[in-house]
């Protein structure tokens, strides 16, 4: 598959994205701390799908640090390595906040917790990505 300058995908993911946390953000639930976890659920499955789409198209290039040419020059197979590595970075540290989301919700009412929790587990997750070389 040769690759193609695009970033499309990336503009239509950003749309979701944006959508899907408005959705979120509205449904009919009174209690403040559910639909904060729910909120953070969903933006880190959503960065999760980001790394899914990146995988499968190919398009490592809508990672900083990694330009077109590179991808190009790197091949397809290293592409995918590559953008497997980061995927599957990012759904470990998913299903382990959604895990802790859970147990939050019940043993604890402070959801500013859960957001300092994803934040830093982002943070981390990103950094821990830059061992990966194309």
């Amino acid at each position: 598959m040769e690759l193609k300058k695009s970033y499309a995908g990336f503009i239509i993911w950003l749309i979701i994205f944006a959508i899907s946390m408005f959705v979120c953000a509205f449904l009919p639930i009174n209690d403040g701390a559910l639909i904060t976890r729910i909120l953070l659920n969903t933006c880190m499955l959503e960065l999760t799908l980001l790394t899914y789409i990146i995988y499968k198209t190919g398009y490592v290039y809508w990672y900083t640090g990694v330009n077109y040419e590179d991808a190009v020059n790197a091949g397809e197979i290293r592409r995918k390595e590559y953008g497997l590595a980061h995927f599957k970075l990012f759904w470990s540290f998913n299903l382990l906040f959604i895990g802790y989301s859970i147990l939050s919700h019940l043993v604890n009412p402070y959801f500013w917790i859960d957001m300092i929790v994803l934040g830093i587990g982002v943070v981390v997750t990103a950094i821990r990505t830059m061992k990966f070389q194309l």
